[in-house]
């Protein structure tokens, strides 16, 4: 294999794994969220699924912005009890 082959085969692995961490990190925040109701959460998590690119990108831009905060108080309430 040639070494630039081995450079582009290692960075199209590096996104597809960059994909998959951000989808599950999406859709544990979308399940762990404690603002949202069973519908709203049903829907994201469809949404993700079926067109995950625009589910993706729309979650980021609609929720993004509060996702550490839910990230801190979820660990929190784990570290405390």
């Amino acid at each position: 294999m040639p070494l630039m082959d081995l450079f582009w085969t290692l960075l199209w692995l590096a996104l597809l794994f960059g994909w998959f961490w951000l989808l599950l990190r999406i859709l544990s925040d979308v399940i762990l969220s404690g603002d949202l109701n069973g519908w709203a959460k049903a829907s994201w998590v469809l949404f993700t699924v079926f067109l995950p690119y625009l589910g993706v990108f729309l979650y980021l831009i609609a929720r993004g912005g509060s996702m550490q905060e839910r990230l801190a108080r979820e660990k929190a309430r784990w570290e405390f009890g």
